[in-house]
C-alpha cells in the first residue's frame, strides 16, 4: 500500500478525522479500509434506521460506533463466500492496547484476532482528531506495517478458512441449476 493509499482510503470512509471523535476510532476505520480494501463489502444493519446514499464503498456502515465509545463494529460480505464477516475493534484506553477481532457468521472454527498498540498508529496529540487533514491523525511511518499485520493477521485467515458458497452441480442437479448456471442443455 504506498504511503498515501490509507489517507485516501480514510477520506473516502469520512472526509474528515473531526467527524470520528475518538483516536481509538480512528484505528477502527482505518482497520475497516484495509477490509474493505482487500475486497470485503459493507453490510449494513436492517435493524438501524435512516437511509443514505453510499457515496464510497469505504463508509462505515451507519451503527459502527454504537456499541459505545471505546468499541467499534462492522459487518461484511465477501463475494462467494456462504457467510457475512463480523469485525469488531475494541480499545483498553488507558493502556492503548486494541484488540482486532474478525469472524465468519456460521463458521466457528475462522476467528480471527490481532492485538495493536494505538499510539504506533494514530497520533497520540488528541488535538489531531479537530484537523480536517487524515494525515496529521495518522502516524505515516506505520501505515505499511499497519496494512501489512491486518492483512497477514486478519484478512488472510478470514478468507483461507472462509466456507465457500456452494453451487448446484448443473450436471447432476436439478433442473433450476442449469437455468442459474445459464445452460439449457441437458435437461
Amino acid at each position: 500500500m504506498p504511503s498515501s493509499e490509507l489517507v485516501s482510503l480514510l477520506s473516502s470512509a469520512v472526509s474528515k478525522p473531526g467527524t470520528v471523535g475518538t483516536s481509538g476510532g480512528v484505528l477502527a476505520l482505518s482497520v475497516h479500509c484495509i477490509m474493505v480494501r482487500q475486497g470485503f463489502n459493507v453490510v449494513e444493519n436492517p435493524d438501524v434506521t435512516g437511509k443514505r446514499l453510499r457515496r464510497s464503498s469505504y463508509m462505515p456502515p451507519l451503527d459502527w460506533q454504537a456499541a459505545g465509545p471505546n468499541e467499534w463494529n462492522f459487518l461484511y460480505s465477501l463475494g462467494g463466500k456462504c457467510h457475512h464477516f463480523k469485525l469488531v475493534v475494541a480499545l483498553h484506553e488507558k493502556t492503548g492496547r486494541t484488540f482486532v477481532h474478525a469472524s465468519e457468521d456460521g463458521n466457528p472454527n475462522n476467528i480471527q484476532v490481532l492485538g495493536l498498540q494505538l499510539e504506533n498508529y494514530v497520533s497520540p496529540d488528541s488535538s489531531t482528531l479537530k484537523t480536517q487533514d487524515w494525515n496529521k491523525v495518522l502516524v505515516l511511518d506505520n501505515e505499511q506495517k499497519l496494512n501489512d499485520l491486518v492483512i497477514t493477521h486478519i484478512v488472510n485467515p478470514l478468507k483461507e478458512n472462509s466456507e465457500d458458497l456452494e453451487l448446484p452441480d448443473p450436471v447432476h442437479g436439478d433442473p433450476a441449476a442449469y437455468a442459474f448456471a445459464g445452460r439449457e442443455e441437458g435437461w
